[in-house]
């Protein structure tokens, strides 16, 4: 909810002449999970799982082919990690982690004499983790919910990341997005040191634009 608000703040503020434009995207992630172990500093990664991502968008112009794009939107993540001993394929243990994203996005539009452009964006964004889940195959140790609390010592609230993103816009309103996000710092609680990594895919569509009046 903090989310929404610091947008519509961000709205409130914007000159009376920009004409900025609202959005929806939807789309998958492919998901990864990079982990270092402080006992045995080596590094691992899991096996690549498939989750949703979706929301809002919003386009704020700056001047001639740059652009600002932020919004609020879900972002699933997560990763099989361990093999198991019975099919020494990596889904031992299973996690899945859910975040709501805002990111502040640079963006160029390349010029085009069509409707039709690439685009290309890069920054920073920041992810409230909740409802994540650690499941271990064989239902030897039971789930654990909720893993992004503190008195679970699994995963932290928040993280802070960087995304890169090449974009083909249709009809300077419709688009498809291919994204590539990772974390810049451990999400995981001391022990282990863990980095989500997500290449994600989606579609998107402007609503028409508005002035901020």
């Amino acid at each position: 909810m903090r989310s929404i608000f610091v947008i519509f703040f961000m709205l409130y503020f914007l000159p009376a002449e920009a004409q900025w434009r609202l959005g929806f995207r939807a789309g998958l992630n492919g998901s990864n999970l990079v982990h270092r172990s402080d006992r045995h500093d080596k590094r691992t990664t899991g096996a690549v799982v498939s989750r949703l991502n979706g929301g809002l968008l919003l386009e704020i112009p700056l001047e001639d082919q740059w652009y600002i794009n932020t919004g609020i939107h879900y972002s699933g993540k997560g990763a099989n990690m361990f093999a198991s001993d019975s099919t020494m394929k990596k889904d031992s243990e299973r996690v899945r982690l859910n975040y709501l994203e805002i990111p502040v996005m640079v963006v160029y539009k390349f010029p085009s004499e069509k409707e039709n452009q690439f685009i290309l964006s890069s920054g920073p964004y920041i992810g409230y983790g909740f409802n994540g889940t650690i499941n271990w195959k064989g239902g030897f140790i039971p789930t654990k919910d909720q893993v992004h609390r503190k008195e679970e010592e699994e995963y932290r609230r928040f993280e802070l990341g960087w995304m890169i993103s090449a974009i083909y816009e249709i009809k300077s309103r419709y688009g498809l997005r291919l994204d590539f996000s990772k974390s810049l710092l451990n999400i995981q609680h001391p022990e282990t040191r863990q980095k989500n990594i997500v290449i994600g895919f989606s579609f998107y569509w402007f609503l028409k634009e508005m002035n901020n009046e």
